[in-house]
């Protein structure tokens, strides 16, 4: 069913990302974590979840995510370039956010009314609703966040990356629109915002 892509800095949240994966009450999933620049001996095994789905993948050398935002874009192109699984999906995670136990579930509904390639699910970060819930099917610069899945096919065909911008996730949106990528928004909270 779904990939999930986390780049990650081995940060205790972490944790917390993976158990929400954990929570998820559709079990079809695959997690994998990129840890930039670090090996699995210097990431705290208090925050690993020891689970088949989840894989963990050293990057060395550092892609350089620390510190630059706009930079874990190039862990997540590279864990993206190492799936070679059948799953359809392609969704992404922070490792300092979580999605809701109805992520998959979500996208399945979806699916089943819906035709597209990518589907941004809405997010709470503190208060706000991001896409706010008035937005139907406007994607726009700083109203939009990680919080989407994409068809691994399409991805693959149209050579989608991540680049290295302030906002990277509006520009991977932009390049599936650019590229004839049928985009919608769910009405579903999925993703949280932890700060």
């Amino acid at each position: 069913m779904i990939n999930f892509v986390v780049p990650s800095l081995g940060r205790k949240t972490l944790k917390n990302t993976l158990q929400s994966l954990i929570d998820q009450t559709n079990p079809n999933w695959k997690c994998w974590v990129g840890f930039d620049g670090l090996s699995i001996k210097e990431i705290d095994s208090d925050i690993l979840i020891d689970d088949e789905r989840i894989n963990y993948i050293e990057i060395k050398p550092k892609l350089g995510i620390a510190g630059h935002h706009g930079n874990a874009g190039k862990v997540r192109n590279y864990i993206i370039d190492q799936i070679d699984n059948d799953y359809e999906w392609i969704g992404f995670v922070d490792d300092d956010d979580s999605i809701r136990p109805y992520y998959i579930d979500s996208l399945i509904k979806e699916i089943e009314e819906n035709t597209f390639d990518c589907c941004v699910f809405r997010m709470k970060l503190n208060e706000n609703i991001i896409p706010p819930m008035h937005f139907k099917n406007q994607i726009i610069q700083n109203f939009v966040g990680i919080s989407f899945c994409v068809k691994k096919e399409f991805i693959d065909k149209n050579n989608i990356k991540f680049i290295n911008y302030n906002a990277e996730d509006f520009n991977y949106l932009e390049q599936i629109n650019n590229s004839s990528g049928e985009i919608i928004i769910s009405d579903s909270i999925t993703y949280d915002v932890n700060i």
